[in-house]
């Protein structure tokens, strides 16, 4: 059973971890996201005249700037965005792994009668007992096979009239 707690606390862990990467990538996005439509909002000044083409020119230099100052700061939040994605993959790879060897583990205990199942020679000599009748007793009814019974407790099975 501690191997089983072990795999338990391993896969929460690689739960929180894929979480935490996939909100990380999310922000960088976003983030990702603002700095494109603030480049794009960003006009170059206009004027008349001689001293307006200065500023122009300025401010298109200037606005060049910015532009590869944005794509610089992007290309770095991109990198960051692949290394978030890589491990959220990672978390998730791990964690598919942990569920496969837990449900191995699970696969070989034994499905037990709990200990108030009486023993019987077969399904046939065993009691059907019925353990809850529905409202509207025409159309279901619920029985359980002490045959059926199991470590859950109670084995129901549903049946149509």
């Amino acid at each position: 059973m501690s191997t089983i707690g072990s795999l338990r606390s391993r896969r929460n862990a690689c739960i929180v971890a894929g979480d935490a990467a996939r909100g990380e990538r999310k922000a960088l996005s976003e983030e990702i996201g603002l700095l494109m439509r603030g480049a794009g909002k960003k006009g170059g000044p206009g004027g008349g005249g001689a001293a307006g083409s200065a500023a122009a020119t300025t401010g298109s230099d200037k606005k060049e700037n910015e532009t590869v100052a944005v794509a610089d700061a992007v290309a770095v939040i991109k990198t960051a965005v692949e290394a978030a994605s890589a491990r959220a993959a990672a978390a998730d790879v791990e964690q598919a792994a942990v569920d496969a060897e837990m449900g191995a583990l699970f696969a070989m205990l034994p499905n037990l009668l709990d200990d108030c199942v009486p023993d019987g020679a077969d399904e046939e000599s065993n009691i059907l007992m019925e353990v809850a009748t529905p409202a509207d007793t025409t159309a279901t009814h619920y029985y359980c096979c002490f045959y059926h019974l199991r470590q859950c407790h109670y084995h129901c099975h549903y049946h149509h009239r």
